[in-house]
């Protein structure tokens, strides 16, 4: 008897363990991260590049995916190089010849590093010419303006011409007087017409007393005529960058303990603005101490930049909607090839930022960041939840021409957590239905045409033979609108079972009972 027990006991654990594995098996879902849209891309505004964001890699088991950031500069060096002409305008005023605090004669510093500046060019750019003017003021000339300024040296493409035209104004005398007005006027009647890039480089220490007109002022600053002098310089500034003439200008000697040091700078900002906001180009007010610093840095990557397709001050702010960020692991997967970006989502703005910087003729930056779902189970909050992985990017950037931009890629790449079971009829079919190929597809008809042939065979035997009991029976082609519930033995009819089972050793363990107690 109790070798009968233990086989009915050993039986129920069977049914028991049984029932777990199969309603385990039926009820588990596998759930994964489908990558429902792959790329994303918008051409930037000035035809010249793209945004383009990109899932490049993922695990669907993890819920992991990789995601390119991709900035591109399709613009080609050889577009906008040609023909590139630079005029040098140097001040060759009495003033000049001041000792400051470099313990240099400022017009030695400013001829170093006008040299310095004509052979980084020449460097860095094809095709490109140099031009030397010189201008000093009213002097003992006969008849002043235009003449005040004078090309020492015919544009060039020999370094050497050029070099030697920069030192002939070092080994001239300077004169009185400052006329700006007429060495940017001379600089720029001697641009050829067909120069696809015209550039002034103005080199200069003091505020004009006199223009082309032939207006001569006082060193008053806010005199009469200095004011006339001052406007006529500011409208020859005006009238060459509407030319297509780009305007570099460095002023220097401005001497701030001076007691006329307010006027000063109120004329210099009448004239040439502000460095934030400058008449025409670009405006560096400087001491002696920054112009070597400011010509052959500065002043050399404006012209470069000018000159050259290039992308400035570039800036994306990379924005994320609030279900990924709370729903998601975020974390780079390495450092952006160029520029600097957040350590991380802010969360008041929901974005990163990337100070990209420059972006030079046919390069391409990228950043990329991973994407890692905490929830991978039916009860995450984005479960079947399509989600795109960004909301929008914004890219900001400036032109060779100074002109601003501004790029929204509102587009993104989109994912989303499934669980396998719950698609399997409809998405994961309808992939595989995608990737067949057109050979699976001509053997699908194929199969097709034979079942139809088969099916008009039937119906042409069954009007023949009419007398015949047997009536064909059509074949079923009914399709499943949804999957089919799993088959096996349900919890229910297992408990009972169990409990008939259990019933069952209880009342033969009482019959024995009983029997013994009778004998």
């Amino acid at each position: 008897m109790k070798a009968i027990c233990k086989s009915v006991i050993i039986f129920i654990i069977i049914i028991v363990l049984f029932g777990s594995y199969s309603n385990t098996f039926a009820s588990d879902t596998n759930v994964r991260l489908n990558i429902i849209q792959n790329a994303s891309e918008i051409k930037l505004d000035n035809d010249q590049g793209y945004i383009t964001k990109t899932i490049v890699d993922s695990n669907s088991e993890t819920g992991e995916v990789t995601i390119e950031v991709k900035v591109s500069n399709t613009s080609k060096k050889e577009e906008n190089v040609d023909n590139t002409e630079v005029i040098f305008v140097i001040d060759n005023s009495s003033s000049m010849n001041y000792k400051g605090n470099t313990k240099e004669v400022r017009k030695d510093l400013v001829i170093k590093s006008a040299k310095n500046l004509a052979s980084s060019i020449f460097k860095q750019l094809s095709n490109v010419k140099i031009g030397i003017v010189k201008f000093t003021g009213v002097g003992n000339s006969v008849g002043a303006g235009i003449n005040n300024a004078t090309l020492v040296q015919a544009l060039s493409d020999d370094e050497d011409t050029v070099l030697k035209g920069i030192q002939k104004i070092a080994n001239s005398q300077a004169s009185s007087g400052t006329n700006i007005d007429a060495g940017l006027q001379r600089a720029n009647n001697n641009f050829s017409q067909n120069a696809k890039n015209k550039i002034i480089v103005l080199f200069t220490d003091g505020i004009p007393n006199a223009d082309v007109k032939g207006t001569h002022s006082s060193s008053d600053t806010t005199s009469e005529k200095s004011l006339i002098v001052q406007t006529n310089t500011k409208n020859t500034i005006k009238n060459i960058a509407n030319s297509g003439v780009y305007l570099i200008s460095m002023m220097t000697g401005i001497n701030a303990d001076s007691k006329t040091y307010e006027s000063d700078m109120n004329a210099i900002t009448n004239i040439f603005g502000t460095t934030s906001n400058p008449t025409s180009g670009k405006f560096y007010n400087i001491s002696d101490t920054e112009i070597q610093k400011i010509v052959e840095n500065d002043i050399l990557i404006d012209i470069i930049g000018r000159v050259q397709n290039s992308f400035n001050e570039v800036k994306l702010l990379d924005y994320f909607p609030r279900e990924i960020i709370e729903n998601f692991e975020f974390t780079y997967v390495e450092q952006p090839s160029i520029g600097k970006v957040s350590n991380s989502i802010d969360k008041k703005t929901n974005s990163i930022i990337w100070n990209i910087g420059t972006i030079e003729e046919s390069e391409v930056v990228t950043l990329k960041y991973k994407l890692k779902v905490k929830n991978m189970s039916k009860e995450s909050p984005i479960y079947n939840k399509e989600l795109a992985t960004n909301e929008k990017i914004v890219l900001t950037y400036t032109d060779s021409q100074e002109q601003e931009y501004q790029s929204l890629l509102l587009d993104s790449p989109k994912i989303k957590l499934i669980g396998e079971e719950k698609e399997e009829a409809g998405t994961i079919e309808k992939q595989k239905n995608q990737t067949e190929t057109p050979i699976e597809k001509t053997e699908d008809k194929k199969d097709e045409t034979e079942v139809k042939k088969d099916e008009k065979e039937e119906k042409i035997e069954k009007v023949e033979d009419e007398e015949k009991v047997e009536k064909v029976v059509p074949k079923d082609t009914t399709v499943a609108n949804e999957i089919l519930p799993y088959t096996g033995i349900s919890l229910i009819v297992k408990m009972t079972i169990v409990e008939v089972f259990i019933i069952a050793i209880l009342s033969l363990r009482g019959y024995i009972n009983y029997k013994k107690t009778k004998k």
